[in-house]
């Protein structure tokens, strides 16, 4: 029985269910956003967002997010790249993923993003004990004006 052969389009579509599979964007934007460093994209001419980075000596991740306003309204952006060792392995713009090259650098991004998740859960508990003592203040400064 001859084998079937697979067209470039249906492998290009599986690579890019591996890369959604493996929720390789979600990883790297924890990354680039929890470990990385952080600039707000704002040049005055109608486009703003934020932008993370994040890089070590294999990996070098880019995440970027934000609106470009014109005379139509707002459009949205978003992009997202990973380099490995200086070569490109992955890259998603907009919604789609357009490049992905699987390899050793996931194992790299997995345990960076453990890293991640931690810092993460621990400024998420930061912030609500930041929150809980703001209220309190709060609270402290009504009894006050109030008399109670």
């Amino acid at each position: 029985m001859a084998k079937k052969k697979i067209s470039l389009q249906a492998k290009i579509a599986r690579r890019r269910e591996q890369a959604e599979d493996k929720d390789i964007s979600g990883k790297a934007s924890a990354v680039a956003r929890y470990l990385g460093s952080h600039n707000s994209l704002d040049d005055h001419n109608g486009i703003w967002g934020n932008r993370y980075f994040f890089e070590n000596s294999d990996l070098k991740i880019t995440h970027e997010s934000g609106e470009i306003s014109g005379g139509d309204g707002a459009v949205g952006f978003f992009s997202q790249t990973i380099y490995y060792k200086r070569k490109l392995v992955f890259d998603e713009g907009g919604a789609e993923v357009v490049t992905y090259i699987p390899g050793k650098w996931e194992e790299a991004l997995d345990a960076l993003e453990s890293k991640a998740l931690q810092v993460q859960k621990m400024l998420a508990a930061k912030n609500k004990e930041s929150s809980r003592k703001k209220q309190e203040t709060e609270e402290v400064k009504e009894r006050k004006k109030w008399g109670l």
